[in-house]
């Protein structure tokens, strides 16, 4: 009984300068003969409902499930919700991009909320897209590149669910391009059998500000992934830092926490032998005491 319109403009290296997105809900009536079954809230035995109540109520619901993304589980707990009442997986779509349409089979959304197709078929299907990734991995599982960028040493991993597949590293150099470093993984990951088409999403944890630009291009160009940004607005992470300057504490470690109370739960001490030697005291909720 819902349509929701997405516009959206981009300002310098794909960053987001705004987004309007439009629902419409069909009230009293619905058209017939549509390609996919239309009702309205009549037809569904909601009564005479006032455009304005209607609006005040999806207003409502919309900033609820803004707060409990921003400031509960983050994306995670909307996507579920969204999956839970979204088009029948498997079924067949299409996707209007803005100069061609494609169609495939509904996969689902990964984990950044981007939609995922099998079978995807167009006149440029095979061809990369940044925002629009196929869904590739043989088993189903998502396959991840994560990059740690360090003062001494970036260093690269790929994980196909929950096994680690591949660990390399490279000195870290923020004059090296995006194009130099898909030379270098490429041949990376064909000694290990594994391939940069089947990655399905990339995150970066970065120290090294000149670094994070590049970086970005390659999982943007040569990956099709917007990448998930350690320490970015909107990035949460689920632990908190117990410092006077929390926004000093580096990405690096931020994700030591994260990963070190995954596996290990309880209170803890990281110790990380980097560029500088760190300790990181964690108690049983995933709060850092740095030093």
């Amino acid at each position: 009984m819902a349509g929701i319109l997405l516009e959206s403009q981009t300002a310098g290296d794909m960053d987001l300068a705004w987004l309007v997105l439009g629902i419409g809900v069909n009230i009293a009536a619905h058209p017939a003969a549509m390609e996919y079954p239309a009702t309205s809230l009549a037809a569904a035995g909601a009564g005479d409902v006032a455009p304005a109540a209607l609006l005040e109520a999806v207003a409502a619901h919309l900033l609820a499930w803004y707060r409990r993304w921003h400031n509960g589980e983050g994306f995670a707990e909307v996507r579920a919700a969204w999956l839970a009442r979204a088009h029948r997986l498997g079924s067949e779509i299409r996707v209007r991009l803005p100069r061609e349409e494609i169609s495939g089979r509904f996969a689902g959304l990964d984990v950044d909320g981007r939609l995922l197709l099998d079978g995807v078929e167009g006149p440029s299907a095979h061809r990369r897209r940044r925002n629009l990734p196929r869904r590739l991995s043989c088993e189903g599982r998502a396959m991840l590149l994560a990059i740690n960028a360090n003062n001494t040493n970036t260093v690269f991993a790929v994980w196909e669910g929950e096994q680690l597949r591949g660990v390399w590293r490279a000195a870290t150099d923020g004059r090296r391009t995006a194009d130099e470093y898909v030379v270098w993984l490429d041949h990376l990951l064909a000694l290990d059998g594994l391939s940069r088409d089947k990655i399905t999403g990339t995150i970066i944890a970065s120290v090294v500000p000149e670094a994070n630009f590049n970086l970005r291009r390659l999982c943007r160009d040569y990956c099709r992934s917007e990448p998930v940004i350690v320490g970015a607005p909107g990035v949460t992470l689920g632990t908190t830092a117990l410092v006077e300057q929390p926004g000093e504490v580096g990405a690096d470690r931020l994700v030591n926490t994260v990963a070190a109370h995954h596996r290990y739960k309880g209170p803890l001490i990281i110790v990380d032998f980097g560029t500088a030697t760190t300790f990181d005291v964690v108690d049983g909720d995933a709060i850092t005491a740095a030093a």
